[in-house]
């Protein structure tokens, strides 16, 4: 929503409630003051379990492939899955279980699986939901911490000096590391063999930030973000005088326009290709 338009407005409107529980366990909701959704505290929550594996587990995160959310509702249902380590322990057998699951399908998700634990730290901090830290955030983090125990040792006064992590984002982390429950998991993601470290990248894109806007026809555009961090730069998703970069793809938005009256520099695709060395 972008605004109201008031002069649509007949008389009639009516004001909605907002909800005081939960509508999937029935627990009371909480809302912080500096925002304006509630949300449900309970950590058993169905739903909120959902959400969590399917955060994790989204393109821009873990990336795991084949597992949707009529496939996460049947591995809580079976009581397969109560936190997001478990995905890591499931089974050809588990899977078979399910409803419309053959040996196929159940190869396809365990092999995304597997693959989703060299995905890397910036991805890694970007699934776990901490409150405040997008993707930005997220590469941010990883390029000034080379591994997730190192991150977790700073206090959010140690965090806030750190150019684009806001005061929130700073509290928000240093929270979720002192919350024994969240270092659990996180040793347990350790113990898997997920990737929880990572080496100090040098390259050609060092420290340059790029906004991508528009559709890229030759690389998805999780793709292009992943070369990008590959050659040591970031990928941000708002425009702002600190961009290097705007790269623009077909049917660019606003984006374009802004990056223009900045004066910022704008390449296409097949730039942005010579640029970081792909054909």
């Amino acid at each position: 929503v972008v605004k109201s338009i008031s002069v649509k407005r007949t008389g009639e409107e009516k004001a909605r409630a907002i909800p005081r529980k939960c509508p999937v366990c029935g627990s009371d909701v909480i809302r912080t003051l500096d925002e304006g959704a509630v949300r449900c505290p309970n950590k058993q929550c169905p739903a909120r379990l959902k959400w969590r594996i399917e955060y994790f587990a989204s393109r821009d995160a873990m990336d795991i492939d084949h597992l949707g959310g009529q496939t996460i509702d049947k591995l809580i249902e079976k009581g397969l899955i109560d936190n997001i380590a478990d995905l890591y322990a499931l089974t050809e057998q588990d899977l078979l279980q399910l409803e419309g699951f053959k040996e196929k399908s159940v190869q396809n998700l365990l092999d995304s699986i597997e693959k989703s634990k060299h995905q890397g730290l910036a991805r890694l901090m970007y699934g776990l939901g901490i409150r405040h830290v997008g993707k930005y955030a997220s590469q941010i983090l990883a390029a000034q911490y080379q591994s997730i125990d190192e991150l977790a040792s700073k206090t959010a006064e140690e965090l806030t000096q750190i150019h684009g992590l806001g005061e929130k984002t700073a509290e928000a982390i240093a929270t979720f590391f002192a919350t024994e429950e969240n270092i659990e998991l996180i040793n347990k993601l350790k113990g898997i063999g997920i990737r929880t470290k990572e080496t100090k990248k040098e390259g050609p894109l060092n420290g340059k930030k790029f906004v991508f806007t528009g559709g890229l026809s030759t690389l998805s555009r999780p793709d292009a973000s992943d070369l990008v961090m590959k050659k040591g730069g970031m990928v941000a998703s708002a425009i702002g005088k600190d961009i290097d970069y705007v790269v623009v793809g077909s049917d660019p938005g606003s984006k374009y326009e802004k990056a223009k009256k900045l004066g910022l520099t704008i390449i296409d695709e097949n730039e942005f290709k010579k640029l970081i060395g792909v054909s």
